[in-house]
């Protein structure tokens, strides 16, 4: 994966996201948001030593356009993706995951196709 903010010398030291935060209340007068929480990473030679450095945040606008990133290279890739793509993508994951937590809990019950 390419790195951010990367800088080089006897090692190198980068910047990425470590955790994310999606904020989606039920009362959508304060809106919907998500927040990226980083660190700054360095390594020198076999040492890899991490800090949290800051965050950025958005606000969630279903029709707003993403710029598609390649994680290998840093490149675009000439494609984009609305937000409400990416949310309708999350809460997809979402219920895929509390339902395959809920089969584990119920494991007598056959999955649900």
């Amino acid at each position: 994966m390419i790195n951010y903010n990367e800088t080089t010398g006897p090692g190198s030291s980068w910047t990425r996201a470590n955790r994310v935060m999606i904020l989606n209340p039920l009362d959508d007068s304060v809106g919907k948001q998500i927040s990226f929480f980083e660190e700054t990473v360095a390594k020198v030679g076999d040492t890899t030593i991490k800090a949290d450095s800051g965050y950025c945040n958005t606000y969630y606008t279903a029709d707003k356009l993403i710029e598609l990133i390649n994680p290998e290279t840093g490149e675009p890739t000439g494609e984009t993706i609305t937000q409400g793509k990416v949310y309708q993508a999350i809460y997809s994951l979402y219920l895929a995951a509390a339902k395959a937590r809920d089969q584990q809990m119920n494991p007598l019950q056959p999955p649900q196709q």
